[in-house]
């Protein structure tokens, strides 16, 4: 060994050359594999021996599929993807999958997203028992193509029926009717999974088969859930002074954080100990709705408002609308912070914030239409909870939806009244009820379907081999 380099001899030592003496590169190749830079064609004997490289087993001989948009990392359908996943692979084998063909590799994604994953992207099946697409979907043919793949619709009748079978679809819905092209694409499915009780009467007074139609709820995690730990387990003292309010959300019209910000300043005065944060993003054009800067500009002309004594100096003091990009560790420091969330929404599937703010042991006010009926009620032992009287009535046309949609309506002077009637918590617990949306209750839920759906398809036998795989939750 000289010099730190490792020194061969004889052919060796020249068959590893780069440069010949006179230190020029050679010019046909590495010595001693000179006859290998222009190899003669292969006979059509060497063409017609066909070596294969040995694949990878599966590791598994049976499962489930679990689709759905999980990769981002702080987006809130990704965030509850992988929650309901985490869930079922309690209690059933679970291989993740992206809804879009060509996932990204794991090591491009965020640390924390391979983290809470885990092996389910990398799981491999001999044979899926069942697949379960939790999707957003706005047209049939968006709806077809995840419920039969390409591979599948160019095969014989007795498969594409097997796979619809075996598929369950879990949406979300923030109106009170669907489309007959959409009902009739999904009719032949396994299960629709829906996660409050609106939703399910949505589907079902459109035409769906009502049984089988299944609520599942969101599902959280006490022992990860950021929003959790401000009041677990016994309960927190510390709770900000005054009537903080906060929302989280797009800004956009079935939000209406524009009927929310008049409300607040028509229910107060200056001289209130009130606050009202808005954390919002994503605005674009909308008829008969502002963007949030011409929001302000609007309210602070109103003869309501400017009678109770704002000016733009006053509301900039006590009304702050945060578009900045938060990290869950920040959007934890807003339950923290503020103390009574409101819900203005004229439709929600769950209102992830809202019932992050109930898990924090904060106080809501909500109009209670769709998600929040399901968890609302269950924390009103130890948060004050006002709810909105609402009516149903026509959708925004802005969202091009079904003809004759409808959502929540609700009178304005009930915002406003329910803005002063709230109260803010005297101190912070978490609801024990909530214990009905952990990961063992509701991944306990979804097993049971799942385990349903494979006996109708399949029968007993198929039902005992998945039951008998284990799974690594």
């Amino acid at each position: 060994m000289s010099g730190g380099i490792l020194d061969y001899d004889g052919s060796d030592h020249e068959r590893h050359k780069l440069i010949d003496e006179d230190g020029e590169p050679m010019a046909d190749g590495l010595p001693g594999l000179r006859d290998n830079v222009h190899p003669s064609a292969p006979t059509e004997e060497e063409i017609e021996d066909h070596v294969v490289a040995p694949g990878e087993p599966h590791y598994l001989p049976i499962g489930v599929m679990y689709q759905g948009e999980w990769r981002e990392l702080a987006d809130g359908i990704a965030k509850a993807t992988r929650e309901q996943s985490l869930a079922l692979a309690m209690y059933l084998p679970v291989s993740l999958h992206h809804v879009h063909v060509g996932e990204a590799l794991m090591e491009q994604m965020h640390p924390d997203v391979v983290r809470e994953v885990g092996y389910m992207p990398e799981l491999m099946f001999k044979h899926t028992a069942v697949a379960v697409r939790q999707i957003v979907f706005h047209s049939q043919t968006f709806l077809r193509g995840m419920i039969v793949p390409a591979m599948v619709r160019i095969s014989d009748d007795e498969t594409e029926r097997r796979v619809r079978a075996s598929t369950i679809i879990y949406t979300s819905w923030e109106r009170d009717v669907v489309h007959q092209s959409l009902i009739d694409e999904l009719r032949d499915i396994g299960e629709l999974w829906v996660p409050c009780h609106a939703n399910r009467e949505a589907f079902v007074r459109s035409g769906f088969p009502a049984d089988r139609v299944q609520v599942i709820p969101h599902v959280y995690n006490p022992a990860t859930h950021l929003a959790t730990q401000i009041s677990w387990p016994r309960g927190s003292e510390i709770v900000p002074t005054g009537r903080r309010f906060y929302h989280i959300g797009k800004w956009e019209p079935r939000k209406n954080q524009h009927g929310m910000i008049g409300a607040f300043l028509q229910a107060f005065t200056p001289k209130d100990r009130v606050s009202l944060l808005i954390k919002t993003h994503g605005w674009g054009y909308w008829d008969d709705y502002p963007n949030p800067e011409d929001s302000l500009e609007q309210w602070a002309q109103d003869e309501k408002v400017v009678a109770n004594g704002w000016t733009k100096k006053h509301i900039s003091r006590v009304l702050r609308i945060v578009v900045d990009r938060l990290s869950d560790e920040q959007i934890a420091d807003l339950h923290r912070e503020n103390n009574i969330y409101v819900s203005a929404s004229h439709g929600e599937a769950w209102d992830i914030p809202a019932f992050d703010a109930l898990c924090a042991g904060n106080s809501l006010l909500h109009v209670g239409y769709g998600g929040t009926e399901e968890y609302a009620d269950l924390a009103t032992e130890f948060c004050n909870v006002v709810k909105i009287d609402h009516w149903m009535g026509p959708v925004h046309s802005g969202y091009n939806w079904e003809s004759g949609a409808n959502w929540a309506h609700y009178a304005h002077e009930q915002l406003i009244e329910a803005f002063q009637k709230v109260k803010a918590p005297v101190r912070r617990v978490h609801p024990p009820k909530f214990q009905r949306f952990t990961r063992v209750f509701v991944g306990k839920m979804m097993a049971g379907r799942i385990l349903t759906i494979v006996e109708q398809v399949g029968g007993s036998d198929a039902v005992l081999k998945l039951s008998e795989v284990g799974s690594f939750g």
